[in-house]
């Protein structure tokens, strides 16, 4: 499924992006994250007509190569940060289903499938690779 097609299925424009997963892909032997790659997908998706709501773990702010870019980002409410000590992913869930958004994500959250039901995760989950510095979003 091309994104162009999402943007046609979509009733509200927002997809939420589970940003910890999606800046983590293809830097298991590059540290810090690249912050390029927030730009990058936020191009993409703006390009295409959503309104990207980013959560990301607060721990991702220690992991990133611009701190202070991303903590403007940050202080904008461009990127929210989950609660100390907790997962991103239950707030990712919640506004999904709160606001009937897709969410876009490798991960599959088998562990909120007793929560959240897996055929309600599997539907509204989008994946995404990064080859050669581009996003390619199923």
């Amino acid at each position: 499924m091309q994104i162009y097609q999402l943007n046609k299925i979509l009733i509200k424009n927002n997809i939420v992006v589970d940003l910890s997963n999606i800046l983590h892909l293809n830097s298991k032997y590059k540290k810090p994250l690249e912050i390029k790659k927030f730009y990058n997908l936020d191009n993409i998706l703006k390009n295409e007509g959503f309104n990207p709501i980013y959560i990301a773990d607060a721990t991702l702010r220690y992991k990133i190569d611009n701190r202070t870019e991303f903590e403007k980002l940050v202080s904008k409410n461009i990127i929210n940060l989950a609660p100390a000590h907790r997962t991103a992913d239950v707030f990712i869930l919640k506004y999904a289903k709160k606001f009937d958004c897709f969410i876009l994500s490798n991960d599959k959250f088998s562990e909120y499938y007793d929560k959240y039901d897996k055929n309600w995760i599997d539907k509204k989950r989008i994946t995404v690779m990064y080859i050669n510095n581009n996003f390619v979003i199923e």
